[in-house]
């Protein structure tokens, strides 16, 4: 799938240079940004482990919750390198991680959770956890590996799981793998690339930016319509946030149903804006 892609892109790339130095005919416009075939995959990998994982095998909505087994947890959790989850007395809890080094804020109402630590399995115990999607969404990360998948952040709030969804972030990172966001060019190729490798995915806007710490970040927006077990559909809006770190780069992907978005994102917004490095 990647050599055709790749032909593809490349097919696609000199064609538009072609048709630039037919129409100016005295200068060449400089070719698209390429789009290297590992971003790609860990854009799309982060995209698809946020939104997708949850609804494709979610329970439908006449499930017992009785039904779904609670994971039992191992003799000793699986140590997830020097990552913390601190509870503060206004609500917020800062989340650290001192191998990628950086540090997020979670606002009240969003559940941070860390693959096989203990939050993970007393999570089976909240009020949430009589939704047959909560439980879903915690059985399907279960497999997933946390020296990369480094923290999902689930809303719990009253009133925002609507159509069997579970709104969320989840935090991925990948060691020595820096991204290309030097430029707005940049991001645009990756966006653009995008939505040949996940179909039903629609890119609706990119942008380079820098949060209240000056951080450089890649943004980018698009919405998907998955269709669920029951054969309904759900439409979903998605915020990236691409970051480069020392140690290589973070993506923070944002996932949440497009009917409410306007209630969820501004919490992402903040965590964004939280984002810190540490030394």
């Amino acid at each position: 799938m990647k050599t055709k892609y790749s032909a593809l892109f490349t097919a696609a790339v000199l064609g538009l240079t072609l048709l630039a130095c037919a129409v100016s005919g005295t200068a060449t416009a400089p070719p698209p940004p390429t789009v290297d075939s590992t971003q790609l995959d860990l854009v799309i990998a982060q995209t698809v482990s946020a939104a997708l994982a949850q609804t494709a095998s979610a329970p439908t909505a006449t499930s017992a919750a009785s039904a779904t087994p609670v994971p039992e947890p191992t003799a000793t959790p699986t140590a997830i390198p020097q990552t913390s989850i601190t509870h503060q007395p206004d609500g917020n809890a800062i989340f650290l991680d001192e191998k990628a080094n950086y540090a997020l804020s979670i606002p009240p109402g969003w559940l941070p959770i860390r693959i096989d630590q203990m939050e993970y399995y007393d999570a089976f115990s909240l009020p949430q956890a009589a939704e047959p999607a909560f439980q879903a969404a915690l059985l399907n990360i279960s497999a997933l590996d946390p020296d990369i998948h480094r923290l999902f952040i689930f809303d719990i709030q009253d009133g925002h799981l609507q159509n069997d969804f579970v709104n969320n972030v989840n935090l991925l990172w990948q060691l020595d793998q820096p991204l290309a966001l030097e430029t707005e060019d940049q991001v645009k190729a990756l966006a653009e690339a995008l939505p040949a490798q996940s179909p039903g995915l629609t890119v609706t806007g990119y942008s380079i930016a820098k949060n209240s710490e000056e951080i450089p970040i890649g943004i980018i927006l698009s919405e998907s319509t998955v269709i669920k077990e029951d054969g309904s559909e759900i439409k979903l809006f998605q915020k990236q946030v691409l970051v480069n770190l020392e140690s290589g780069s973070l993506i923070l992907t944002f996932t949440s149903d497009a009917e409410i978005k306007d209630a969820t994102l501004p919490a992402f917004d903040g965590m964004i804006e939280s984002l810190s490095l540490i030394d």
